[in-house]
């Protein structure tokens, strides 16, 4: 039964009684009146808040999704293997930038290693 209602019929409730003058029954009935007033007024104080919530939520389920697509998009995009360039590539490159290293094809071969072990553990 809606509240609205209830309402209403124990207002009219309580001016039938008026005529009867049953004191008694006319205060249950105001109490009962202010009783079911206050509830009503809970109750949509209620719905205000769960409404607030549901909204709260549909709002952590969609950054939820965002970061799962993102987090997807990462994934895909990142390299699983790095490429290396040749040991004397490496080596090249190294003395264009250090002309005084003084590595040689077999340090850059261990160093391409080195590297690959690590990539590895990842």
């Amino acid at each position: 039964m809606n509240l609205t209602f209830q309402n209403d019929f124990c207002k009219r409730s309580i001016e039938c009684l008026s005529d009867g003058n049953d004191e008694s029954l006319r205060q249950e009935l105001k109490a009962a009146n202010k009783q079911l007033t206050e509830w009503d007024a809970e109750l949509n104080q209620l719905h205000d808040r769960n409404g607030d919530l549901g909204l709260n939520v549909q709002m952590l389920e969609q950054e939820l999704k965002e970061a799962r697509r993102d987090r997807e998009a990462n994934k895909n995009s990142a390299p699983t293997v790095a490429e290396f360039p040749e040991p004397a590539d490496l080596l090249n490159q190294l003395k264009a930038r250090r002309k005084k290293s003084r590595a040689d094809l077999a340090d850059m071969e261990v160093v391409l290693e080195i590297l690959s072990y690590a990539q590895g553990q990842d």
